[in-house]
């Protein structure tokens, strides 16, 4: 398949994070689930691994170090989550989840996977598989590149 343009797949792979976000608000509000979508995402982090340092959260996320901060320092407010001093080094803060983020996470789970599962309701079982695969696929891309350009920059 031949690209229009270079910039087509950001843009479409942009919009469709775009939307995604505000529709996925838009459902946790309906249901009456108090957590923005960033997060949300924390929490799919956290989900994955509980006890990620902010360091990890914040380079998963996409974060800065500073929005990492006041993004967990609301949630520790929240008590959706929790910052502990990891055992071996003090200066590096452990985040871990909350009983009443794991009962969020649940809820927003599976409004996700209902979301999800309508977006994919008219595309054929191949064609969805090809799709995860590629992202798949440019997710491992992206963060080779990425770690490259972070060892290139410290020198």
């Amino acid at each position: 398949m031949k690209m229009r343009k270079e910039r087509d797949m950001f843009f479409y792979l942009g919009n469709l994070m775009r939307l995604t976000n505000r529709i996925s608000s838009k459902h946790m509000s309906r249901e009456g689930i108090d957590i923005t979508s960033q997060q949300a995402f924390i929490l799919f982090e956290l989900e994955e691994k509980d006890g990620l340092s902010q360091q990890d959260l914040a380079r998963l996320t996409a974060k800065d170090r500073t929005s990492i901060t006041r993004l967990i320092d609301n949630m520790v407010k929240r008590e959706l989550v929790s910052r502990i001093s990891d055992t071996n080094d003090r200066r590096i803060k452990r985040i871990y989840r909350t009983s009443k983020s794991k009962q969020i996470i649940k809820q927003v789970m599976k409004g996700g996977k209902t979301f999800q599962n309508k977006l994919l309701k008219d595309i054929e079982k191949e064609k969805a598989d090809i799709w995860f695969e590629v992202m798949k696929h440019f997710i491992e891309k992206c963060r080779k590149e990425e770690k490259e350009l972070d060892q290139t920059m410290k020198k």
